[in-house]
């Protein structure tokens, strides 16, 4: 079972429908886009099925952002989350993704 939490409000204001105060960061189409992608991870059971749908370039991060993990939004933008996972013994019963930022990969 994957439970997700978007930590960056104004992302999490998009997500909702609304606007975040100032100017714009994004592009309607790539809000439309991020919202797609947060739920087809909510529609995941496991993170281990981001694999099986290579369209969302499901990769972990290294260098400064090792221990993050990201997925593709579109060419240009990525989506990049932490995963903790939550064990009963050695069998992993919720994970937990926390989504941080969408962020511009070639910036």
């Amino acid at each position: 079972m994957i439970d997700v939490y978007i930590d960056d409000d104004d992302l999490a204001l998009l997500f909702e429908g609304k606007k975040p105060k100032g100017k714009p960061k994004y592009q309607e189409a790539v809000i439309k886009k991020f919202k797609q992608k947060v739920q087809i991870i909510d529609s995941c059971s496991k993170t281990e099925d981001f694999y099986r749908l290579n369209s969302l370039n499901f990769e972990a991060l290294q260098g400064d952002k090792a221990g993050l993990f990201s997925i593709r939004v579109d060419s240009q933008y990525r989506l990049e989350f932490s995963i903790e996972r939550i064990l009963e013994g050695e069998t992993v019963i919720r994970e937990i993704i926390r989504i941080i930022r969408l962020s511009n990969h070639y910036a």
